[in-house]
């Protein structure tokens, strides 16, 4: 995973060690590829865009980033 690297730092600056980088890219992988299995199931691209809000939700949270986005 090219992005377990990033997420292993970004986990140690959050002290989140309780989650590993490969299993938080691995679960990032599989929402969005769920997201486009069913947005092309249901034939709406705003499934898949309300399934990337949350996982954005997510890692807000579990970064604690404040949400710029309006």
């Amino acid at each position: 995973m090219r992005v377990a690297p990033d997420l292993a730092e970004a986990l140690a600056a959050a002290d989140r060690d309780e989650i590993t980088a490969e299993s938080l890219a691995l679960h990032i992988q599989a929402v969005i590829q769920g997201a486009f299995i069913r947005a092309k199931a249901t034939g709406d691209p705003a499934v898949a865009e309300e399934t990337i809000d949350h996982l954005s939700r997510y890692l807000t949270l579990l970064f604690n980033i404040e949400e710029t986005r309006p």
